[in-house]
């Protein structure tokens, strides 16, 4: 697997823990943050996906 996409895998992680604890927040919960954090997720992965699906021709 690519550094880079190690990398991206990541930070899609860190984006989704940090959606649920902005969801799971008891005092002043931020849903913009926590749907912002969800969004970049869903974004990275189909970058992930998208590098992954590309063949290099010899």
């Amino acid at each position: 697997m690519k550094l880079s996409t190690r990398e991206w895998i990541a930070k899609a992680d860190a984006d989704f823990t940090s959606a649920g604890r902005e969801s799971r927040a008891r005092k002043m919960p931020n849903f913009d943050a926590a749907c912002f954090f969800g969004q970049q997720c869903v974004d990275l992965n189909r970058l992930n996906r998208r590098e992954r699906s590309v063949r290099v021709r010899p």
